[in-house]
């Protein structure tokens, strides 16, 4: 199961890779590198904020987006949820 975050005025994000400080995303949005962004992680509620790194348009789907960032305060709950649903999705 992917971990899915909704952005405050912008759409919904899948969270691709995580090392637990930088994120990749894919969106249906786009954000100009150096934009914060606040989100809600929809199966926790768990409040989360990136800064973007950069953002373009996914090679697959065209009208999606691929967005890099680092985590801003990210709490170690957090943090430690990030990463866990991101082995559960490496998981046969």
């Amino acid at each position: 199961m992917s971990l899915v975050i909704r952005f405050e005025n912008k759409g919904h994000a899948r969270l691709v890779e995580t090392d637990g400080d930088q994120a990749t995303l894919e969106c249906d949005f786009s954000s100009p590198p150096g934009a914060p962004l606040s989100g809600v992680i929809l199966a926790s509620e768990t409040r989360v904020q990136l800064k973007v790194r950069a953002c373009r348009r996914s090679p697959t789907e065209p009208s999606r987006y691929q967005l890099r960032g680092r985590w801003v305060s990210l709490s170690r709950a957090a943090r430690d949820g990030l990463l866990g649903s991101v082995a559960d999705d490496r998981d046969p």
